[in-house]
């Protein structure tokens, strides 16, 4: 169960700024356009330029953020800069990568690039390529740390290169995507028979935003298209036809750290809960949460390995 939130009665998102510039969107994983509001929010990176809302598909439970503007609807809209918590995030997924079966398999990430991230999986065995749809999207310490890269459309990959790889990673890419069903399709042809996908995305089921609800880093309105906790995400990947192999959850300091404050500065400097805004932007107390968070498997990204369900 997703702790209380902000349950709104009626629309508040808005509806439009200006003319013809926000849009209703569809479920990013079923495609059903029925769906109630469960919450508002600002966007992380305008502060309180804009209130965006995030929806329940009544179809399949997915929570995704609509209205969107008409600069999203098109597609995810990549953020390849690098970010502060892109390092740890991607060492929490190269964690759950196995090691290869035979020295250069294939492995293919979807994402940010970090060095770390490809140093760590080339000492390992793998071959680590980058996809990106142009070649100025890749940085140059990837190259530099002797990573590939692999371009074009992911269906056009599926077209020529099916059944090539061994791994696909993939960590803040996912939930930005309009529609997820294609793309686990277009993964599964993608992988060997044998082939393993490790996908990363925040977690809503985390303490993280069980305690801070709208102010949540994880949200990064109106970016991040789609919101998972295990109840959605484990079906739509079933749906798809993946087999789960196993799951875990990875705390986020950084992110605890700057969801209690962009909460804190939301109360009112005379807001009674003096105590607990002291409490809330204490590192000791946000250390102390993650300790909790690893024994009771509520930490900020859910990391899931999964297989297609053809594999033995």
């Amino acid at each position: 169960m997703i702790a209380p939130f902000h349950q709104m009665t009626t629309w508040s998102g808005p509806r439009s700024c200006r003319a013809n510039s926000w849009h209703e969107v569809p479920c990013p994983a079923c495609g059903s356009q029925e769906a109630e509001p469960v919450l508002q929010a600002c966007g992380w990176q305008e502060a309180a330029a804009r209130i965006y809302a995030v929806v329940q598909c009544q179809t399949c439970g997915v929570w995704y953020t609509n209205p969107v503007p008409d600069d999203q609807c098109s597609g995810a809209q990549q953020r390849y800069s690098p970010l502060p918590e892109t390092a740890p995030a991607l060492a929490a997924l190269a964690a759950e990568v196995a090691p290869p079966p035979a020295r250069g398999s294939w492995l293919l990430h979807f994402g940010p690039a970090d060095v770390s991230f490809v140093e760590r999986l080339r000492r390992r065995g793998w071959r680590v390529a980058l996809w990106r749809e142009h070649p100025c999207e890749v940085p140059p310490d990837w190259w530099l740390a002797e990573g590939l890269a692999v371009f074009g459309s992911l269906e056009q990959l599926a077209q020529h290169c099916p059944g090539v790889l061994t791994t696909i990673t993939v960590a803040d890419w996912f939930e930005r995507q309009p529609r997820l069903a294609e793309i686990l399709r277009l993964w599964h042809v993608l992988l060997k028979p044998s082939g393993r996908l490790v996908l990363l995305v925040p977690n809503l089921d985390g303490t993280g935003f069980r305690k801070y609800g709208s102010c949540w880093r994880g949200l990064d309105l109106p970016f991040r298209r789609v919101h998972f906790h295990a109840s959605t995400l484990y079906p739509l990947l079933a749906q798809a036809g993946w087999r789960i192999c196993r799951a875990r959850t990875y705390p986020s300091l950084l992110w605890l750290q700057e969801s209690a404050w962009r909460w804190r500065q939301s109360q009112t400097s005379k807001s009674p809960n003096w105590w607990r805004r002291l409490v809330a932007t204490s590192t000791w107390a946000h250390i102390f949460s993650i300790w909790f968070n690893r024994l009771c498997g509520r930490g900020d990204w859910l990391v899931v390995v999964a297989q297609p369900q053809h594999a033995s």
